[in-house]
Formats: C-alpha cells, sequence, structure tokens
C-alpha cells in the first residue's frame, strides 16, 4: 500500500515483514512466481512528470528485495502509457501502448524489447502461457484490428496468433490454460467470450445470448493503458466456464446463477443457485467441485460453499460470523482466495480523508474453519 509492501501471517494475521520503497507503487503483478516472488512497480520521480518505471522483485516469504531494475524511458507518446506487469515462467512482461518488454524474473536483466512497428503488443497475461494483446495499424480508428499471441517467454517472439473479428478488441483474459478470452466492440457496443485451442485456432464462441453476467476486472492502478488481468468472478478448468449472473434485485433478495458453459460447444451445461439471498461468484477449481463465494448481507456475514461438477445446490463449507459482517461488507470490491479450507478477503481499492485515516480502514478479512 502507497509505499510499502507488507507480509501478513495467515494464521494469524499478525505482520511479519514490512519493504518500504522509496516512492509510491504504481504497478504489480497480479500473482507470484512458482518460486514465491513478486514484483511491483514504483514511479521513478517524485513530482510531475513521474513514470511507473522503476521495478522491486520481492521474496515473499522473507520480505527481501531481489534486485532492482528500470523500464527504458520513453519519449513523447509512448512515454505517457502505463505499464501492467506479469509473470510467466521465468520472465516478467511489461506491456504499455506501443511498448513492450520482458525481464529475467532470477536478476531482472532485460530479456527482449518487443516489436516497434506493425502489429505491437499493449498488455500481456501471465500464468501457464505468455499471452500478448495486439495492436495492429489500422485506416480506420472506428474500425480497431487486434491480436491475440503467445508469446515465448524467453524472446518475446509469438508462436501463435489469433485474429480477433474485424472491430472486435481484446478486453480481458479470463484464463490462459484453457485459453478464454473477452473481447469488446465499441460501435455499436457489444461484448463476447471466446475460448481458444492449444494452437491459437477458436474453440467455441461462448453463447451467452442477452444475459447480463458478473465479472470484476479492476483497473489496477492502470490510467492510461490496459490491464488484461486481475478479474474476479470467473474461473475455468479444461472443460468448462463457469460464469455469474448478475443479481436479481427485489423483495426476494439479490440472489444469482452461477452459469456452466462448455468450452467445446460454448452452450451452457447447466445453472446452479447462489442458495441465498446474495450473489454468489466462482472463485476456484478444488479438484472438479467448483468454489464459489457468497456474499455477505447487512445483517449476516458471506460464506464459501462448493458446486458438484453435475451443477445443483451449492453445499456450504465455511460460514461467515455474524459479528464480522459489518467489516465484510466494508470491503470495496473484494478479492477472494480459498487456500487449505480458510478464505482471505482483500479490498481493492482503499481510500479515506486523509494517511492517518487510510492507515486505519480494514483492508483484509481472514476466516478458518
Amino acid at each position: 500500500m502507497y509505499k510499502q509492501v507488507v507480509g501478513y501471517s495467515a494464521t494469524d494475521g499478525g505482520k511479519k515483514w514490512t519493504v518500504p520503497l522509496e516512492r509510491e507503487i504504481c504497478s504489480a503483478t497480479p500473482r507470484p512466481s512458482a518460486g514465491g516472488t513478486i514484483v511491483v512497480g514504483i514511479k521513478d520521480r517524485i513530482g510531475s512528470g513521474a513514470r511507473c518505471r522503476d521495478l522491486r522483485s520481492i521474496d515473499l516469504g522473507t520480505g527481501k528485495v531481489i534486485w532492482k531494475a528500470q523500464i527504458p524511458e520513453e519519449k513523447g507518446f509512448l512515454g505517457l502509457s502505463d505499464h501492467t506487469l506479469t509473470i510467466s515462467g521465468n520472465t516478467l512482461a511489461a506491456g504499455a501502448t506501443g511498448v513492450s518488454y520482458g525481464f529475467s524474473l532470477k536478476d531482472g536483466k532485460q530479456l527482449f524489447t518487443g516489436p516497434r512497428s506493425g502489429c505491437k503488443p499493449f498488455a500481456y497475461a501471465g500464468g501457464a502461457r505468455l499471452l500478448a494483446a495486439v495492436s495492429c495499424p489500422t485506416g480506420d480508428y472506428k474500425k480497431p484490428k487486434h491480436q491475440l499471441q503467445q508469446i515465448d517467454p524467453a524472446t518475446g517472439k509469438a508462436r501463435w496468433t489469433f485474429n480477433a473479428p474485424a472491430g472486435w478488441e481484446i478486453d480481458k483474459v479470463y484464463s490462459a490454460d484453457p485459453v478464454v478470452v473477452s473481447l469488446v466492440k465499441r460501435e455499436p457496443k457489444s461484448w463476447t467470450v471466446v475460448a481458444l485451442k492449444p494452437d491459437g485456432t477458436l474453440r467455441a464462441p461462448i453463447a451467452g445470448g442477452k444475459e447480463k453476467f458478473r465479472v470484476g476486472c479492476g483497473g489496477s492502478f492502470v490510467i492510461f493503458g490496459q490491464n488484461l488481468e486481475g478479474c474476479q468472478g470467473v474461473v475455468a478448468d479444461p472443460n468448462t466456464l463457469y460464469l455469474a449472473t448478475e443479481p436479481v434485485r427485489g423483495t426476494g433478495g439479490g440472489g444469482n446463477q452461477i452459469v456452466a458453459f462448455d468450452l467445446n460447444t460454448g452452450r451452457p451445461t447447466w445453472r446452479a443457485p447462489s442458495g441465498g439471498e446474495t450473489a454468489a461468484v466462482p472463485v476456484r477449481m478444488d479438484g472438479r467441485n467448483l468454489i464459489v463465494y457468497r456474499e455477505p448481507s447487512y445483517g449476516s456475514g458471506g460464506a464459501v460453499a462448493s458446486i458438484a461438477p453435475a451443477g445443483g445446490p451449492p453445499k456450504t463449507l465455511l460460514r461467515h460470523p455474524r459479528s464480522a459482517a459489518k467489516t465484510e461488507n466494508s470491503l470495496y470490491s473484494v478479492n477472494v482466495l480459498y487456500e487449505a479450507g480458510s478464505v482471505y478477503l482483500a479490498a481493492r481499492r482503499v481510500s479515506a480523508a486523509n494517511d492517518r485515516e487510510e492507515l486505519k480502514t480494514p483492508t483484509m478479512l481472514a476466516f478458518g474453519p
């Protein structure tokens, strides 16, 4: 937060370590590496004209800074865009409008520079694959031409390319393995989701019809630029995509449904109710079962539940106490992590009238069995 990264005990919430930083944090990898490191970006100077270029690699086990590096400085329009960071294998990828780079996760040394002409990556998504959203030259800005590419993390070269339909833009990567991506169209305003095969060819468009789905994709520091990752409320396994519908408000409360889509056909295979008067959102897979988070109400806490592979009502695994409902409700646009029978909630945005009040604002909450 702000000028520091803090590690807390998963057992009791006690502070384990603090990494003070010279300047404001402006970017961060959405997930750690397999070895337990993250990379954050901080402003390169204090005051006006500061850019998000200075990188710090942090060991999550010890709270030590492993290395420091800097994204090359760009002039003019190219220097205005915010870089988003992601990790894939042993590579840290940084993408911004018109410029992109790869760095070694071991020592921060630069591995590659993305193309500077023709079709150029503007954002990356990491994990099991390194994926790049790519913008190609077009004579009409109202008719953008986008691609999704799988990138070799060591060289920055494309292994395959998927061409989005004319006029459609790469919006978010919901899953890197299997590849599931959302596309948007500006005029007329439209949204769709497609699943791709391992070679980048079309597997199936997701047939969501006119139904409204609830997928939370925060900007995560990005003001001018694009972040492909960080979406909450969407989960994919090798053959199924799980989405939550928008809750239905009214006398019956704000319950919703979880819809399972077959990635080979794009069609829904089952629907499951949230199991209460508040909405439920997919969190992760636990074997073949889907884990969902049921949101709190003003009078009761939330819950974690599982849905069987064939659907059906959710089975409650962990019910949060009523005594914590007020705090749970106060977390803005919450991130949910479920591990080893415990659930961890983190606010995606923290704000207050001043620094002192901000430090008093609850940011994380955990419940155990």
